[in-house]
């Protein structure tokens, strides 16, 4: 505000503006000033320009505008008041209107007056209440520019202090106001405080109680100490001033963090407390005296050598402890280093006053000075060294048998430059490589490495040079002298001086030539358990292709007796056959595909049978544990399909303790009941393997049993294992679960079902003498061709053939000749219709109808038909002749 207008129509001169393009109006209104005896100072514009070029240079008291004016209106310029102003100002125009009323007043106007000669008349008693009402208006627009200004001060303050500032509910349901300094120390932003409970920021509720109790005490609080919580959760060490308006119920104060002065007091206190301990706990002798060789303090050590304690030597010299001689020798040094002014170092032999014995001590004296530069005294550190005297001779022992150790170990050593020149290696490493020691002396690391893994190598080598790792280890190959390669695993470590820097190079190298071999015998083994696999999976038509060769061979062989050259191929043929049989039969035994022995085992008694077999597999870097159940544990299952499982298990467990651990075998028994939805309910036997290696992720966990997955690298497996061990408990009837976190090691548990009834071994039975007969047989085969070889043999026996191409066919026809059927041959596996199937529906209508079951399916198929379990009577394909008719014999005759 520029101005004060105290200004009335009765008391002083008062200048007036009057805006009029209609000269009879102003003039009338210059005349009622006139006639009213008003000491008025007027001045005439009659556009809005004149008005601006007069309000800049001459200040008015009162300005009277007329609404509408050639060049515009006076709300033009009310919007955009001049910068000498404000002042009031009164509208006028020729016809009434409220909304121009509220227009005018909305843009400044203190009035609004209809033009007539009334209103004329009455302009001076109207310009005397508006500007009374000015001056009111003014005074409080003087008042709150005052307040405005001391709030924008103390805001001012308030945000830029460089303290936290604050003020709360008393009760601390709300935080009222605070600075940017208050929201740094909190780590929230205003939105985020402003408003919410300053409980909340409290880190310990009773700090705040012991602050409320002493703010409602005594109105303020100075410098309390207390913890607040930031935003992240950590706690700040804060101090803070307050003070209570209890009418209000508010307090408001100051904030500092102080947590890393309390974090420095406390550093500062701690190494303190940490040189003082340190001092006392250091073996060395350490004292420090003054330029006149007055002792200042000593340590433990120290007050061994007098036998006093520190209290009764500072203060005191060297003569009052040791002779003269010893003193002189002691006060020389003294004076040497102080000469110097660097430290000096002596070796003499002293007496211990303690306990009397003589050692040699090691002493260095440093002259100690202030910050000026001034002498302060000398500080002494003696260390006894008589030990490491005769450790020197002990020392070129040990170098001697290190020698020893280094050149005739087992393992390959060898030592060399950071750039990689040999500087020293053993008989066994130049063995492994083919050079002699002088001849590598003048080779490098780089040159005997296979090309393909120098790369990978340098880069090891490099991370471990550069302090990333303590030590390297890798596979790697060497080109041997006479140009072959060697493979090898190295242990690479780094040899630093006492500043970090790196000296050379040490390596440990073992050959896995022989590891090697063994690696890739493996993998032959694992590529013949895919070709297993894929043979299990074709047994089926090519057991029926040869029961149809060795069965045309039999019908050959019969037709053409009397032609000798005819049945000498047929025989070849025969025999090409019954090859291929044995070869079908051998890789389904490979691929455990073939017909399981089950039987009543032990699984306990077959662990410790496996055990010994397990420790090979492992090594001798990994521990084997088994706890046995206290009792038999017997289940129904072919034990060496139970073995092969804990070898994979173990095979799997070795590969995942690299740098060896443990092993455990655990069996027990458990109780599934309906709570496991996912699991047939019913007693379990229990067998638990468990190792301590890497673990395994959670997201491969479900696919850790899938054929072919593996997480090994590229030629180190094909993922068959699990797969397999899932496969065999599968066949079992049992099911396996894997508990495993990376690093914690994994967990198998196996459960099979628990065996119920005798114990002893299946026994298997005896042929009955080839023999034919006149019975008639449904024969109930898919495959056309085997159909047919099966139906002629029998035709020629003397049977009399019923022939089903399926299950469907085999009903229709059991019941048109009905009670003739003396026998059926059933094919396990069919269209439409399998074989089993088959078999009940004849059990509804003829009970006792006797039934062959045949098949060229692996046994993992027939186990699921359930024919092998209830021992019905089987035989699979390829069937000889005679193999058949002996058993149709046995089972018409049973």
């Amino acid at each position: 505000m520029q101005k004060a207008i105290e200004k009335d129509v009765k008391t002083g001169p008062l200048k007036i503006l009057i805006v009029e393009d209609e000269a009879s109006h102003a003039e009338a209104i210059r005349r009622a000033f006139e006639i009213a005896g008003v000491d008025a100072d007027i001045q005439m514009a009659s556009t809005l320009k004149e008005y601006r070029n007069i309000v800049e240079t001459f200040p008015f008291d009162i300005a009277l505008l007329d609404l509408n004016l050639p060049d515009g209106q006076a709300v033009d310029v009310l919007i955009s008041p001049p910068e000498n102003g404000p002042f009031p100002v009164v509208v006028m125009t020729s016809y009434g209107n409220e909304q121009l009323a509220v227009q005018s007043i909305k843009a400044g106007a203190l009035d609004y007056v209809v033009k007539s000669p009334e209103a004329f008349t009455d302009m001076p008693r109207t310009v005397s209440r508006i500007i009374r009402e000015w001056g009111q208006l003014y005074d409080l627009m003087r008042i709150e520019e005052a307040l405005a200004y001391s709030e924008k001060k103390y805001r001012n303050l308030f945000n830029n202090a460089q303290v936290g500032m604050f003020r709360s509910r008393l009760d601390g349901s709300e935080t009222l106001d605070m600075n940017q300094k208050f929201l740094d120390i909190i780590g929230r932003t205003r939105e985020e405080t402003q408003g919410k409970p300053s409980v909340i920021l409290w880190a310990d509720p009773k700090e705040r109680e012991e602050m409320l109790r002493r703010l409602v005490a005594d109105g303020r609080v100075e410098e309390f100490e207390f913890k607040m919580l930031n935003k992240r959760g950590s706690v700040r060490q804060c101090i803070s001033s307050l003070v209570l308006y209890r009418e209000q119920g508010i307090l408001e104060g100051s904030i500092a963090d102080i947590t890393e002065r309390k974090v420095a007091e406390r550093l500062l206190a701690e190494n303190e407390a940490r040189l003082k301990t340190l001092l006392q706990a250091i073996p060395d002798l350490i004292w420090l005296k003054d330029p006149d060789g007055v002792y200042l303090d000593c340590n433990a050590m120290f007050e061994r050598f007098f036998g006093v304690r520190k209290e009764d030597i500072i203060g005191k010299t060297d003569y009052d402890f040791v002779d003269k001689e010893l003193a002189d020798f002691f006060r020389y040094y003294d004076l040497k280093a102080i000469a110097a002014g660097r430290p000096s170092s002596n070796e003499e032999w002293v007496n211990f006053a303690d306990d009397g014995h003589r050692a040699v001590l090691d002493t260095i004296k440093t002259p100690m000075f202030d910050a000026e530069g001034n002498l302060i005294g000398v500080l002494g550190i003696a260390r006894d060294i008589t030990e490491r005297k005769r450790f020197e001779k002990e020392l070129k022992e040990s170098e001697e048998r290190f020698r020893n150790a280094f050149e005739h170990a087992a393992i390959g050593f060898s030592i060399y430059s950071t750039a990689g020149h040999f500087l020293q290696v053993n008989q066994a490493f130049c063995n492994m490589i083919g050079y002699s020691e002088e001849e590598l002396m003048t080779k490098t690391f780089q040159q005997i490495t296979h090309l393909d893994d120098l790369g990978f190598n340098m880069d090891q080598i490099n991370q471990l040079l550069s302090g990333k790792v303590p030590s390297v280890h890798f596979q790697k190959r060497y080109i041997h002298k006479l140009g072959h390669e060697i493979w090898t695993y190295l242990s690479i470590s780094v040899v630093r001086d006492d500043k970090g820097k790196p000296l050379h190079l040490i390596s440990l190298i073992e050959d896995l030539t022989e590891k090697r071999k063994l690696e890739d015998q493996l993998r032959q083994s694992q590529k013949m358990e895919a070709v297993g696999q894929l043979a299990g999976g074709i047994a089926h038509d090519f057991n029926n292709i040869l029961t149809a060769i060795i069965g045309f061979c039999h019908m050959l062989k019969k037709q053409t007796w009397q032609n000798t050259e005819a049945q000498e191929y047929i025989n070849d043929i025969h025999k090409a056959a019954g090859r291929a049989a044995e070869l079908t039969h051998g890789l389904l035994a490979f691929s455990r595909k073939q017909l399981l022995n089950i039987r009543p085992i032990n699984i306990n008694e077959t662990i410790k049978m496996v055990e010994n077999i397990l420790r090979r597999v492992i090594g001798e870097d990994i521990e084997l544990i088994t706890a046995l159940f206290n009792k038999d544990i017997v289940i129904n299952a072919d034990m060496s399909q139970l073995e092969h499982v804990l070898i994979n298990l173990a095979t799997n467990a070795r590969d995942a303790m690299p740098y060896g651990g443990t092993l455990r075998i655990n069996t027990s028994t458990e109780q599934i009941g309906d709570e496991r939805v996912s699991e047939k309910p019913g007693s379990y036997a229990l067998i638990t393997v468990s190792d301590t290696g890497i673990g395994i992720s959670k997201d491969i966990q479900s696919r850790i049993f899938d054929p072919f997955f593996t997480t090994k690298e590229v030629g180190k497996g094909t993922g068959l294992g699990l797969a397999t061990v899932y496969g065999v408990v599968k066949q079992h009837e049992g099911f396996i679960n894997l508990y495993s976190e990376p690093g914690s090691g994994a967990t198998f548990k196996i459960y099979l079902p628990l065996h119920e009834g005798s114990t002893g071994e299946m026994t298997g039975e005896s042929l009955s003498p080839q023999i034919g007969g006149n019975e008639t047989i449904l024969l109930v085969e898919d495959e056309p061709f085997v159909r047919k070889i099966i139906s002629s043999i029998l035709c020629e026996a003397g049977y009399s053939i019923i022939e089903a191409a399926d299950g469907h066919e085999a009903l229709d026809l059991f019941e048109i000749y009905h009670g003739k059927i003396n026998t059926v041959i059933l094919d396990v596996i069919m269209p439409k219709m399998g074989g089993r199937d088959v078999f009940e529906e004849l059990k509804r209508t003829s009970p006792q109808i006797k039934v062959l079951f045949i098949s060229g399916y692996s046994g993992e198929v027939l186990s699921r038909s359930g024919i092998l379990d209830e021992k019905l009577n089987f035989i699979s394909k390829p069937v000889e002749p005679e193999q058949l008719l002996t058993k149709i014999r046995e089972i018409l005759d049973a």
